[in-house]
């Protein structure tokens, strides 16, 4: 592994949002503020992944512990995961939420367990995630959206490319049959719309992203062709013609017959872009996937439509969004992990 030039931004991450009890949420400016906003499983299960792949380089003192038993707090009766722990009417608790919250936090705990589980960790750590992992694997079975079916598909692509366990690669192969259907529901070529819904929305590239680490898997032509197609589609709506990335925003997001939203653009788009397309040149060997993956990572270095470093190299954050009026300079959870989940997956093709 290259010389870790995100250290502080780790130090930050681990020593500084971090505490006994999680990962704080959000930020007020570059504070954090767990009274206000609590903690989240998502951002929980993203940092767990970004220490997976830091680990040994970088002491994360224990705080990898933290998160897995936030995780494992986490868990519901029903299968599923609590996403906020917060402080209701004075006292910790829980929030109660729906199954379709619930859905997406599944599947990205699935996936931040299924890269614990390959890190260098010790023993009895990785086989506590492992053993969570495991015993969640019924429950892919009942997840529904788009969204939480494809955190889970790169979580199981993960891992059994590591492992081959036949089981995994079995549901594995039963949530890309059905991505793959939906794909085919929606997809209309006399409009040129190449994807799983009528609407783009948030975390596009995680859509792309675990059909080609599935096709691949699975030795799935016609699986592998859906991820490289619709992230062909979603390259074509999100740079400009000087290769600038521009995330689809969420102030309207990307309606099939509509334009893409500019505003706001979100961190984890960028991040998440380059973590697909690492993905899609290490495996299609097309070398204009480095390219725009490298194109995505300068997002967050001013390559963007605000010509402005998202990255605050006193306090180690990185900004929220670049919006209409400018840059949110609140410095939650969500970015920084989009940064370094991004810095860490480049580093694979340089």
């Amino acid at each position: 592994m290259a010389e870790l030039i995100y250290k502080r931004q780790l130090d930050r991450l681990a020593h500084e949002m971090s505490d006994e009890i999680g990962l704080v949420q959000h930020s007020e400016g570059a504070t954090p503020s767990p009274l206000e906003h609590g903690y989240s499983v998502d951002d929980v299960s993203r940092g767990l992944a970004v220490l997976s792949r830091v680990y040994p380089k970088f002491d994360d003192r224990g705080i990898h512990n933290v998160y897995l038993r936030y995780i494992m707090e986490s868990q519901k009766d029903n299968g599923m995961f609590h996403n906020f722990y917060e402080k209701i009417n004075g006292k910790w608790e829980w929030r109660d939420e729906g199954d379709n919250a619930s859905q997406d936090c599944f599947g990205r705990v699935m996936w931040a367990l299924a890269e614990f589980t390959g890190s260098q960790y010790k023993k009895d750590e990785t086989e506590k995630a492992e053993k969570i992992f495991l015993e969640h694997l019924d429950f892919t079975k009942d997840l529904e959206n788009n969204a939480s079916k494809a955190f889970t598909l790169l979580g199981l692509s993960y891992y059994a490319l590591r492992t081959g366990s036949k089981d995994v690669k079995r549901i594995a192969e039963e949530i890309a049959e059905n991505l793959a259907q939906k794909f085919h529901e929606n997809m209309d070529d006399s409009q040129g719309w190449m994807w799983f819904s009528d609407k783009m929305t948030y975390c596009n590239p995680k859509l792309p992203h675990p059909m080609i680490n599935a096709g691949y898997l699975l030795k799935n032509r016609d699986i592998l062709d859906i991820g490289k197609r619709s992230l062909d589609f979603l390259i074509s709506k999100s740079f400009d013609e000087k290769g600038i990335f521009n995330a689809i925003g969420n102030n309207g997001w990307y309606e099939k017959g509509g334009e893409p939203a500019i505003y706001d653009q979100q961190t984890v788009e960028a991040g998440d872009m380059v973590e697909a397309c690492v993905d899609a040149f290490k495996i299609l060997r097309y070398e204009k996937y480095r390219e725009y993956a490298k194109k995505a990572f300068q997002w967050f270095s001013g390559g963007n439509i605000s010509q402005k470093s998202m990255i605050n190299r006193v306090s180690g954050g990185v900004y929220d969004a670049i919006t209409e009026n400018g840059i949110n300079t609140n410095q939650g959870a969500e970015s920084l992990l989009s940064y370094l989940l991004a810095a860490t997956k480049i580093q694979e093709i340089e």
